[in-house]
């Protein structure tokens, strides 16, 4: 009985942490110092980058997408989606591959699907917190609805027999998908991801960057 109390109370603790909020400081290193505080809530949609290669001639990234798990010592740890690398050439070419986190972690040992991603290898932290997920939801649901109103308004106005157009009804349709289209893309805005660049000049080159570590001089 002591066993099985002492296990209880373990994955009662277990699940405790594994649900908190993971909180951390971060400093901006370009511009005027601010300090803020980072946070993510466990399965918060996450996609990481890291700028992997580069060199007068090649440019090799990867973006880790997947939902945020916790913290591992000096690691994100995050139920991986897929990974996409990028190259960029000299001349312009672009080349995009995308691996499944199957293919991906083939090789693992033990078997996973989650990823350990070091703090010093994230150059670009992208999230979606729970609301803004939510609000993205809706906002597909909105944009949609009104796009398939707009298409097919017409054929619902037209009278096939007696071959007439009815206007004021098709204005009514077209005010109210213009109405919902409007709003689906303030939805839109609003249901963005926060992003957070650690890298100075990349991927953006004046973005303002930030660090889990203060620096002093």
């Amino acid at each position: 009985m002591k066993k099985l109390i002492i296990a209880f109370v373990g994955i009662i603790i277990s699940f405790t942490l594994g649900a908190q909020t993971w909180k951390a400081p971060i400093y901006r290193i370009t511009g005027k110092p601010v300090v803020k505080t980072l946070k993510l809530k466990p399965k918060t949609k996450v996609t990481i980058g890291t700028l992997t290669f580069e060199s007068d001639t090649l440019k090799v990234d990867k973006y880790f997408t997947g939902s945020f798990l916790g913290v591992v010592g000096d690691s994100l740890k995050i139920k991986l989606n897929e990974v996409a690398t990028h190259r960029i050439y000299e001349n312009g070419t672009k080349e995009r591959k995308i691996v499944p986190a199957k293919n991906y972690l083939i090789n693992s040992m033990p078997p996973t699907d989650a990823v350990n991603l070091a703090l010093t290898d994230i150059h670009i932290l992208k999230y979606i917190p729970k609301t803004r997920e939510k609000i993205s939801g809706v906002e597909d649901f909105v944009l949609f609805s009104s796009l398939a109103v707009f298409l097919i308004s017409p054929f619902i106005c037209y009278n096939y027999s007696d071959q007439t157009f009815n206007q004021d009804l098709y204005q009514y349709f077209a005010l109210g998908s213009t109405i919902g289209m409007a709003t689906g893309f303030s939805l839109q805005i609003l249901g963005s991801p926060n992003r957070i660049q650690f890298k100075d000049g990349w991927p953006e080159k004046k973005s303002k960057t930030w660090s889990f570590k203060l620096k002093t001089n």
